[in-house]
């Protein structure tokens, strides 16, 4: 298909129907040739297999958060990846309707200093993911090194970085009729 062929107003649904959108897995991968954009198609020399929807999605959706990705390791990169997956913030805005097991909750999150492009679709600017911290790199009579760090206790006080975990558990009302005695899940009476 030509790019004059496109029409502007296609749905992605349409798309995948006419068998021009392919989901490609980790194996099919290794035997793709994937052009970032349209303008690379263009190009006769290279011949490609597939072009990607956006170029940024060529990262995934953790990966496509990072700022300046392109300026890090790449080992940098997969290990933010990782770790924007154990993120906290606001979970969701439905907080007091869902019925999570165990879930954390930053009490004053916000938003980042700097953004990508995809924040914008994944609600971070909704439901904001951590906090900015000010930080100074220096050698703090040698207690700092490595992965230590060192906080200001006001800050602490203040609320930074507070969360609050909550967990749901199950229980039952339970009936003994040999005792006539029963358990019963209600608010203590004030006395």
């Amino acid at each position: 298909m030509k790019k004059s062929d496109l029409r502007a107003n296609v749905s992605f649904e349409e798309l995948r129907r006419e068998g021009l959108v392919e989901f490609v897995d980790v194996e099919e991968e290794e035997n793709t040739l994937v052009a970032m954009d349209l303008s690379y198609l263009d190009n006769k020399l290279m011949k490609y297999t597939h072009c990607e929807v956006h170029p940024s999605m060529i990262l995934g959706v953790c990966a496509s958060v990072i700022p300046f990705a392109n300026h890090n390791q790449a080992t940098k990169n997969t290990l933010q990846s990782a770790m924007s997956k154990q993120s906290m913030g606001l979970n969701s805005s439905n907080l007091q309707l869902r019925m999570d097991t165990t879930s954390h909750m930053l009490y004053y999150p916000q938003l980042p200093l700097v953004t990508t492009h995809p924040t914008k679709y994944i609600s971070v600017p909704e439901l904001p993911i951590g906090c900015n911290p000010i930080v100074a790199m220096a050698c703090f009579t040698g207690y700092n090194q490595e992965d230590s760090i060192i906080i200001n206790q006001s800050a602490i006080e203040r609320g930074f970085f507070r969360s609050v975990f909550y967990r749901t558990y199950s229980t039952d009302q339970k009936y003994d009729s040999a005792n006539n005695t029963s358990t019963r899940i209600c608010i203590p009476p004030q006395n």
